[in-house]
């Protein structure tokens, strides 16, 4: 059983979503329903691991009993509404109020039954930018050499078209959280719903992860996608 509690808990709940997410996208991979215990998460493949998608957010939800551990990385368009550092008082102040209400209101991101009696017990933001921070010089941090290791799909020399990418030369931000749970009652084999537009509403996408003593499951869904523990 992974058991998130803790700085060390953390991490191994990391790595094990990190390898177990890989896998889905090597495999092409999803879950379903086949009527064994374990956790039930049914879309599509999982994006590849570290890829930078718009409007698409990894999540990832570790069952310690009656604890639940979320990990979440969004790219910073999907918090903020841009992906470069913050360099106005306008930017400053909208990267600052973003990370405020995850802190307040990341706790709803899942909803679970009321017969579980479940409360926020701590929210813990591990990355986003910097709004005290200078802004980096443009093209800082991400390569747009055409002529490069830069991949445009295969697309021949000329036929780039440059509204393909209106973020050219900047850097691509993400935020990632954590947010822990404690229930009355064990969470296994209980169903639970994302929520995820009610904190992020320009999110499309939710590449969700779910383990368990029982198992490990994992899907590219919907924000507002059911699932089981």
């Amino acid at each position: 059983m992974i058991n998130p509690s803790g700085a060390r808990g953390t991490a191994r709940f990391a790595r094990a979503v990190t390898a177990f997410t890989a896998s889905l996208a090597v495999a092409g991979c999803s879950t379903s329903d086949t009527g064994e215990p374990g956790p039930r998460v049914t879309g599509a493949a999982i994006g590849v691991e570290g890829a930078h998608e718009h409007g698409v957010v990894r999540m990832g939800l570790a069952v310690d009993g009656t604890r639940l551990t979320l990990d979440m990385e969004a790219p910073g368009e999907a918090v903020f509404g841009f992906e470069h550092a913050p360099s106005s008082e306008e930017e400053r102040s909208t990267v600052v109020q973003a990370l405020e209400r995850i802190r307040g209101e990341a706790g709803s991101l899942v909803s679970l039954s009321a017969a579980l009696e479940c409360s926020t017990e701590a929210v813990e933001i591990l990355e986003a930018p910097d709004p005290a921070a200078p802004a980096a010089e443009d093209g800082a941090g991400h390569d747009h050499d055409a002529e490069s290791d830069h991949d445009h799909g295969g697309e021949a020399d000329g036929d780039h078209d440059p509204d393909d990418h209106d973020d050219e030369g900047i850097a691509h931000s993400e935020v990632r959280f954590t947010v822990t749970w404690t229930c009355v009652a064990e969470l296994e084999q209980s169903s639970a719903t994302l929520q995820v537009g009610r904190l992020l509403p320009d999110v499309e996408r939710v590449d969700l992860t779910v383990i368990t003593s029982e198992g490990q499951a994992g899907a590219r869904v919907a924000p507002d996608e059911a699932f089981r523990f």
